[in-house]
C-alpha cells in the first residue's frame, strides 16, 4: 500500500505515536519523514511545507498541509484513517 502522506515527527514525541497509531489501526500508511532538531526545521525544503517550523507536521499527497496532532489526526480522520 502506498502512503497516503508524509509526516514530519521524531517517534518518542506523544502525538507523533498518536498519529502513527491511528494509521496503523485504519491499515493505512504514513510516511515518517527522518527528523533532526535544530536542522530540519531550519531548512529551506521543511519551511515550504511548514512556514512554522513545528512539529509534527504533515503532508499528503493530495497537497494538503497540517501542523499539529489534532488537525492532523481529524484530517486522517476524514479522509481514510478511519473510514
Amino acid at each position: 500500500m502506498a502512503p497516503i502522506g508524509s509526516l514530519y515527527g521524531v517517534t518518542r514525541q506523544r502525538q507523533t505515536k498518536v498519529i502513527l497509531a491511528a494509521a496503523a489501526v485504519a491499515g493505512v500508511e504514513v510516511e515518517l519523514l527522518p527528523f533532526e532538531f535544530g536542522t530540519t526545521n531550519k531548512s529551506s525544503e521543511f519551511l515550504a511545507v511548514v512556514p512554522y517550523g513545528k512539529i509534527p507536521a504533515f503532508k499528503g499527497n493530495d497537497g494538503v498541509t497540517f501542523i499539529e496532532g489534532a488537525p492532523i489526526a481529524r484530517h486522517g480522520k476524514a479522509r481514510s484513517f478511519f473510514p
